[in-house]
């Protein structure tokens, strides 16, 4: 599963689309058709997944489900449709089982927008100050200020109603998912409000700000002036940085992308790290959402000692429609590895891996000491690292448990509903990360607990005091 889209990424990339269209052209669906969109989406769910009601029971499901046809009485639009099916969805607490929200349909409005950013949290502080939506904005807001209430809605109810939405194995991970698209969710929440009013706490002292929103014409314009923003600073998926003075190597680790590129990546950055005669290598996934786990095993040549494996086992559910995903996917990329899949037979099969990875000869593995950044963040491909790092001894791991967790579903089948398009994504596969036990429902668990965005200076620090 890839990272998140920033802000700024997410905005600039749907605005062609969707900006210069007016209200009047929203498209609304009739009452039959979202009533049909809603049947579809269970069937598909239930076709395609393992286990869908692993977690909530299928008869509370299918009542949801019932609750909600109920009361589709007149036409709405995909925007509002989502909010209404957004939360059976998350009911099955499967972060790739999920339904994703029509952000083109909000933009195409030019809404006012809520011009901050905060910082979600399962516990308290429910909401922190973090930043405003562009850079040449000045907040009313202190940075770090503890945010008590938005327009008389308490932070702690905010939350909740934030993490009933979002698809995830935990309320920590389903927050950081909308994170970045706070404002998204507050107007579908609580309806376009062009002002809100905010009481907030700093050093003790409580305060209350009258803010004004912004309209989307308005913030893209001010990015447009913000010279900061170019191609340049986009994130990458894996950089390496070397301190001489401490001896320490890092490497920001972001997404597990391009198998290709990677291997490039990784062998000179490993070879930079031998001349260097580097003592110490952090390794920092703290925002690594996943990806393709033929990357971590090829990372795992330049830092294990031993051969490995990253999975125990899995189950696999083979369906028509996954079948038909998987056929479309071969013809957009002719990857061969696709097509073992079409010739499965339907239904339930099992996986036992019983050949671990082989290391092959490489004088430049890593021979010094290593620590392991994870975070909520830390999901699918990055999850499954964290738990080999963790079972093979690696090195030690700092931060917070990962967002995916040791037994959890996986491999995507994407399938759109037949009258909204609203995309759906289901997983088809069971998977048990090495070490894991049958109900080893939790992420991996770092051997320092340490608050995410405190992890790289508290890793900094041990690395000096030793």
């Amino acid at each position: 599963m890839k990272k998140l889209i920033t802000i700024a990424i997410f905005i600039i990339f749907l605005i062609g689309n969707a900006f210069g269209q007016s209200n009047d052209k929203i498209k609304l669906y009739s009452a039959n058709e979202l009533r049909d969109d809603v049947d579809s989406l269970t069937k598909y769910i239930e076709e395609v997944h393992p286990n869908a009601f692993f977690k909530f029971p299928k008869d509370k499901f299918y009542k949801k489900t019932d609750s909600i046809k109920s009361i589709i009485d007149k036409p709405m639009s995909d925007f509002d449709f989502y909010f209404l099916v957004s939360p059976l969805v998350a009911k099955l607490e499967d972060g790739h089982t999920s339904i994703q929200p029509p952000v083109k349909e909000y933009f195409s409005t030019n809404p006012v927008i809520f011009p901050y950013l905060l910082k979600l949290s399962a516990k308290e502080p429910y909401l922190v100050f973090d930043r405003e939506i562009a850079k040449t904005m000045k907040s009313k807001i202190p940075h770090n200020a503890l945010i008590i209430s938005i327009n008389d809605i308490a932070s702690n109810q905010i939350i909740n109603d934030l993490a009933n939405l979002s698809s995830g194995e935990s309320k920590s991970f389903r927050l950081a998912r909308i994170n970045d698209v706070f404002f998204f969710y507050l107007y579908g929440l609580y309806g376009e409000k062009s002002n809100y009013t905010i009481k907030y706490k700093l050093n003790n002292i409580t305060e209350t700000e009258n803010i004004s929103c912004i309209h989307l014409d308005s913030l893209m314009k001010m990015k447009k002036r913000d010279t900061s923003i170019s191609k340049e600073n986009k994130p990458k998926d894996y950089s390496l940085s070397i301190n001489k003075e401490n001896k320490t190597a890092i490497i920001d680790f972001e997404s597990f992308n391009d198998v290709k590129i990677f291997k490039i990546f990784i062998d000179s950055a490993f070879q930079q790290i031998k001349e260097n005669k580097t003592e110490n290598l952090i390794i920092d996934i703290r925002n690594n959402g996943g990806g393709n786990s033929i990357i971590g095993d090829e990372f795992f040549q330049y830092i294990s000692h031993e051969n490995f494996m990253q999975v125990a086992k899995s189950k696999t559910k083979n369906s028509r429609l996954m079948k038909e995903f998987y056929k479309m996917m071969f013809a957009k990329t002719q990857d061969s590895l696709l097509l073992y899949r079409l010739n499965n037979p339907d239904g339930l099969g099992e996986f036992q891996s019983d050949s671990l990875i082989k290391l092959r000869e490489n004088p430049l593995r890593f021979s010094g000491t290593i620590y392991l950044l994870t975070s909520t963040n830390t999901f699918s491909s990055a999850a499954f690292f964290a738990q080999c790092f963790k079972y093979y001894k690696m090195g030690q791991i700092i931060g917070e448990e990962t967002g995916g967790w040791m037994v959890h579903y996986g491999d995507l089948v994407f399938a759109k509903l037949p009258n909204s398009k609203l995309t759906l994504s289901i997983s088809h596969t069971l998977w048990y990360e090495i070490g894991a036990k049958e109900n080893d429902f939790h992420g991996t668990i770092p051997d320092i607990n340490v608050p995410s965005e405190k992890a790289l200076d508290y890793t900094l620090e041990l690395i000096k005091n030793q």
